[in-house]
């Protein structure tokens, strides 16, 4: 897990009232971290009962259900910052995953 330091050394670069996605957000353990620094936070992952959990958090301003990849494809909204806290390590190939990220980031 990240340590509150860098957390918020992260968090500096959002613009006051930005947008952060948070791909693989499970059951939002990183919402609070970032509590209070976003106009918006999405949240998206494949696990229904995961985004059940995190939406009791009513920190995500809107949580999606369905694959990240998929998400990223389909979406045309960019944002100031995209965090994938404990994803990567379930995805084969990070090439297609960063490519489709640098295209959502502002």
């Amino acid at each position: 897990m990240m340590q509150r330091g860098e957390i918020d050394t992260i968090v500096s670069w959002v613009p006051e009232g930005g947008e952060i996605l948070d791909l693989g957000c499970g059951t939002g353990l990183m919402a609070p971290l970032l509590e209070g620094q976003y106009k918006e936070l999405i949240g998206v992952d494949l696990s229904e009962k995961m985004l059940q959990m995190a939406e009791k958090k009513n920190l995500y301003t809107n949580l999606h259900h369905g694959d990240i990849f998929d998400f990223l494809q389909q979406n045309s909204v960019q944002y100031d910052l995209i965090i994938a806290a404990d994803v990567l390590v379930y995805i084969g190939d990070l090439g297609l995953l960063f490519q489709q990220v640098t295209h959502a980031l502002k």
